[in-house]
């Protein structure tokens, strides 16, 4: 019954997202301007956008415009219900969905103060985001973790999948290894993330690591936001027993064009076998800026 309300709380988030999946993205309605090698620029719509080529409706014809040709693509104008588009929609607390963050573009944001993550587009399909704790890193015990990732949409929808590789080290330099796969259904404002990963314990035991996130703006600059990440057979914080562990992040985003402020709860709740269930909950706060 506690498991059952604890999933229950990690839904509200997601109330009047899942009627928003099989809505095209507002990408579709807004304005580009694509920059080739050789400086030439093409403003309008895209119509089309792979690995072969993108075709852009201008104002005055469609033009077919080789892919390894581009520089860049940048959006100009926005043509959306709000008065400016999410730039915040490349993570939700700490997950990220599994579309690119764009060629060149990406995000630093702050947690506590002390935490410090960097995302950063490597190419069209290339993520890479990574992080570190600067007391940690002081006191000489390092912690930090490494996501590589691969991200390709669905045909000509919003919806993406993505392949990656997270290395986390801990302040008991112990390191993990998380092969893991994601789905994202949905646009930059509504949207919606399921993830599965395979890590080895400290016991050299083969588990599995599930994540649910999702996000939804509902005005002009706030958003609420859910991420979770179930452990089905974990070992407990402290070493003692095995439990059914949720740890999870729910709260608000509050943002303008290029910064954000996350204020919300994290909790953990591990069901444990030999000894009395644990649930934890505490503040979670982070400033974060695109770029």
């Amino acid at each position: 019954m506690k498991l059952y309300i604890l999933l229950c709380f990690f839904c509200l988030p997601f109330q009047g997202l899942l009627a928003q999946l099989s809505v095209e993205a507002v990408q579709a309605n807004q304005k580009y301007r694509v920059t080739m090698v050789n400086g030439e620029q093409y403003e309008g719509q895209v119509i089309r956008d792979d690995d072969i080529a993108l075709v852009l409706q201008t104002k005055y014809a469609k033009i077919l415009l080789k892919a390894e040709n581009i520089e860049s693509v940048n959006l100009v104008g926005y043509k959306g219900s709000l008065d400016f588009p999410n730039l915040h929609h490349n993570r939700y607390y700490l997950f990220t969905p599994s579309k690119s963050i764009g060629h060149f573009e990406g995000y630093y944001q702050n947690i506590y103060l002390v935490g410090n993550i960097f995302g950063v587009g490597i190419s069209k399909h290339l993520t890479i985001t990574g992080g570190f704790e600067i007391v940690n890193l002081i006191m000489g015990t390092p912690v930090g973790y490494l996501n590589s990732r691969l991200g390709f949409s669905i045909g000509k929808s919003s919806n993406s999948f993505a392949g990656g590789i997270i290395v986390v080290n801990n302040a008991d330099n112990d390191t993990y290894v998380v092969p893991y796969a994601s789905l994202t259904l949905g646009s930059n404002d509504a949207s919606v993330s399921f993830a599965l990963g395979l890590y080895n314990d400290l016991e050299d035991n083969l588990n599995t690591a599930i994540n649910v996130s999702g996000i939804q703006r509902i005005s002009q600059k706030l958003s609420l936001v859910s991420e979770n990440y179930i452990f089905p057979n974990n070992r407990t914080v402290d070493r003692t027993d095995n439990a059914l562990s949720v740890f999870g992040l729910h709260g608000i985003r509050i943002f303008k064009r290029k910064n954000s402020y996350d204020i919300g709860v994290a909790t953990l709740f591990e069901d444990r076998v030999f000894f009395r269930n644990r649930f934890v909950a505490f503040p979670y706060l982070s400033y974060s800026r695109v770029f």
